[in-house]
């Protein structure tokens, strides 16, 4: 379930910027992760106002805490909660790829009869609620993070042929699952012999890859700025996304500082140093 503060439910759920509870009360979900050899440890956290008409339900565990972790990538899907405000959970590598949904609620644990609030808004029309087991009684803004193994950018790319191409020049396209590169023939007859040589990879990385990258990391910030918002469905989105969680950079949409230059360096971890080793050796030897 995506959050959304508009979306009419039969009985009154707590959430930000909604006054199906008239007074203010906050329910906020924060989230904290780590990458490790043995897999992902998170802490969830949930901070909800002492006087919240849902406080009691909790404190006599008929109601919890609970946090839906998702994996599209790989199908994982796992509803953890507990009574406490903060918990932990860890999932083992390879568990967890691609884009990670974390939907936080609070849901009642057993079937509740005649729950009541004064502070219910009186659109409902009801002075009591009885709730199954499972109901959502209060929701926030659900968080993303982005898993992948360790992927090499450079394996999202692919480069073909277009004859349309002049010796002197390549285009790339985004719209697919791979950025496709498109050169001429004899430009791809010089990229093969070039990736063929002592640490070629590094030249073609700097000397192709990395404006692309630095073209493509700009690209996503204005997606997101203009509201078009990313096609997370495409595996080099999700790759990128992935490395800047990896790295932690500034994803596309996010308010952290930005600065695409340096970020795509450290994208290509170390390529630029040995791309300067080449060089070196190519000058020395001269």
């Amino acid at each position: 379930m995506q959050y959304n503060s508009n979306k009419v439910f039969p009985h009154p759920v707590l959430r930000r910027d909604n006054d199906d509870y008239q007074g203010g009360y906050d329910f906020q979900f924060t989230l904290e992760s780590q990458s490790k050899k043995d897999g992902i440890h998170f802490t969830f956290e949930f901070d909800l106002s002492e006087d919240a008409p849902l406080v009691e339900l909790i404190k006599k565990e008929q109601a919890c805490y609970a946090v839906l972790i998702k994996s599209i990538e790989t199908g994982f899907r796992h509803l953890e909660s507990g009574f406490d405000n903060q918990f932990a959970y860890f999932v083992e590598e390879g568990i967890l790829g691609g884009k990670i949904t974390i939907s936080p609620y609070i849901v009642s644990c057993v079937d509740i009869k005649g729950f009541s609030s004064p502070l219910i808004h009186p659109e409902f029309g009801k002075k009591s609620f009885d709730f199954a087991s499972g109901t959502v009684l209060a929701i926030d803004e659900e968080k993303n993070l982005y898993v992948t193994s360790k992927v090499h950018l450079g394996s999202v790319f692919e480069i073909e042929v277009d004859n349309a191409m002049g010796d002197d020049e390549y285009r790339y396209d985004r719209d697919y699952n791979h950025i496709i590169i498109s050169v001429s023939k004899s430009f791809l007859d010089k990229l093969k012999l070039m990736r063929s040589a002592p640490k070629g990879d590094a030249l073609l990385m700097q000397g192709i890859y990395f404006p692309i990258i630095v073209s493509l990391l700009h690209e996503l910030d204005a997606d997101e700025k203009d509201g078009d918002g990313i096609d997370e469905e495409l595996k080099w989105v999700r790759a990128f996304c992935a490395k800047l969680e990896e790295q932690n950079l500034a994803l596309p949409g996010s308010d952290k500082e930005k600065n695409r230059l340096s970020d795509a360096q450290k994208l290509l971890e170390g390529s630029l140093q040995e791309f300067l080793t080449v060089t070196d050796k190519i000058i020395n030897d001269d």
